[in-house]
């Protein structure tokens, strides 16, 4: 649903700098996939990351003037269109709200995409990436509740591609996403 949504949002706008914080964005990957199939030429792409992969998206962006990579401190003061973060909201020791009310201005639109909630207090597990392992936070659905002061949902739906089993616990862990518009 995710380049639906942002097909749907931008397609609707009429500023023509409409800018999409991709955060956790690796190396520019969803511009690169979104941009065969969306007109993205109204939008300032910025791919909020760590500085390895900015530098390593910044060596490979060659021809795509609005691609752009930076770390999180840099872009709070932008007036974002879509705050936009798939499968990196995990990886983070800060509440989800927390990270949102950084923005000077709040993004208009939020889309969460393959993030695992759990009905519980969110809490820490070791995620198996292959090569190496990762710590990764299962997130509450009370961090979705905090935003809900803020923002509405408009769309919400099951990732069923990813899925986090945890040895010896119970817990059921949802893997979902997330389209929240401001109020």
């Amino acid at each position: 649903p995710t380049i639906f949504w942002i097909n749907n949002i931008i397609s609707k706008t009429e500023d023509s700098n409409n800018i999409i914080i991709d955060f956790g964005g690796n190396i520019g990957n969803h511009f690169y996939l979104y941009k065969k199939y969306l007109n993205l030429n109204s939008c300032n792409w910025t791919v909020v990351e760590l500085e390895n992969f900015i530098k390593a998206g910044r060596s490979l962006n060659k021809e795509n003037l609005n691609l752009n990579f930076n770390n999180f401190e840099n872009v709070i003061s932008e007036k974002a269109l879509i705050f936009h973060a798939s499968s990196a909201l995990q990886y983070l020791n800060e509440s989800l709200v927390d990270v949102v009310l950084k923005f000077e201005t709040l993004p208009n639109y939020i889309i969460i995409n393959r993030t695992p909630f759990s009905m519980e207090k969110s809490f820490y597990s070791i995620q198996n990436g292959g090569s190496s392992d990762y710590v990764m936070k299962i997130i509450s659905f009370n961090e979705i509740d905090k935003l809900l002061g803020y923002y509405e949902i408009l769309d919400d739906w099951f990732d069923n591609i990813d899925r986090c089993d945890i040895p010896f616990k119970s817990t059921k862990i949802f893997f979902k996403g997330y389209l929240l518009k401001i109020k």
